[in-house]
């Protein structure tokens, strides 16, 4: 039986990920990325190379423990740290759709993935 997988703390390559329930990942119309922070918004502009991730480590958003801006990312790649630039979505660029980031063996849509 394979080991199930949960959305919470883990300490990997020596650093404890916690998860982050209130970050999102939106898209908009033209395509652009954006992580949501609280007050803080990114234009994510990639992702650092995937770490080897706990295969009962849940998909989802994760912050650093000791730095809770630093945001990684678990997907079916492994645990990656996203990149991004501060921003301000605009209006224009609407719709904006959530990605969803906690479904199993599902791709972040993602020009950056």
């Amino acid at each position: 039986m394979k080991p199930r997988m949960q959305y919470r703390s883990r300490r990997v390559h020596g650093i404890l990920f916690e998860p982050d329930h209130a970050s999102m990942i939106i898209r908009n119309k033209p395509g652009r990325h954006y992580l949501i922070h609280g007050d803080d918004t990114r234009l994510i502009t990639g992702f650092d190379t995937p770490l080897d991730a706990p295969d009962t480590m849940g998909y989802g958003i994760y912050h650093e423990a000791d730095r809770p801006n630093t945001m990684w990312i678990r997907d079916r790649t492994g645990l990656r740290r996203i990149q991004g630039t501060p921003a301000t979505p605009l209006e224009r660029d609407a719709p904006w759709n959530r990605v969803a980031t906690r479904i199993p063996n599902h791709p972040i849509p993602s020009p950056y993935a």
